[in-house]
C-alpha cells in the first residue's frame, strides 16, 4: 500500500510500502531510504572509537556526542564538503537530506567517521 503526501513547490513526495519511508522525486527517480541506515552505519564505524560517548538519533538528526569539546569540527566538516553544528561544545549534529542515494549516504557515513576519528585519535595523542 502507498501513500501519496502532498508535494509543495515541486518538493519531492513521500510514500511508504510497508518496507520503510520511500522519496520520490518530482523526476520520477526512487531513491532507497538511504538516509534510515546512516545513523546505524555510524554506530558500527565509531563503536569502537576513543573519545565517542554516544552516538543517538530521532528521525533525521543525527547527533554524537563526544568527551571532549569539538567546535572546530565545524569548519573542518565545512572544508571537508560536510555541512555538521556543534552543540553543547561537545555534540556534533547534522540532519542529512531525505533525498540521498545509498552512495550519498555511504559517502556522508564515510566522511563523519573520518572526521571524528581523526579529531579523536588527534585529542588522544596529545593527551598522552
Amino acid at each position: 500500500m502507498q501513500f501519496l503526501m502532498p508535494a509543495y513547490g515541486r518538493n519531492p513526495a513521500a510514500i511508504s510500502d510497508g518496507e520503510g519511508a520511500w522519496v520520490l522525486n518530482t523526476d520520477g527517480k526512487r531513491y532507497l531510504n538511504g538516509i534510515a541506515g546512516i545513523a546505524t552505519a555510524l554506530h558500527k564505524e565509531l563503536s569502537n572509537t576513543p573519545g565517542v560517548i554516544e552516538i543517538r538519533n530521532n528521525g533525521m538528526m543525527i547527533s554524537i556526542e563526544l568527551e571532549r569539546p569539538c567546535v572546530e569540527l565545524t569548519a573542518r566538516g565545512f572544508d571537508a564538503g560536510l555541512l555538521i553544528n556543534v552543540t553543547a561544545d561537545n555534540v556534533v549534529r547534522f540532519a542529512p537530506p531525505m533525498i540521498m542515494t545509498d552512495k550519498q549516504a555511504r559517502s556522508l557515513v564515510d566522511g563523519v567517521s573520518t572526521l571524528i576519528t581523526t579529531f579523536c585519535n588527534a585529542q588522544l595523542a596529545t593527551v598522552n
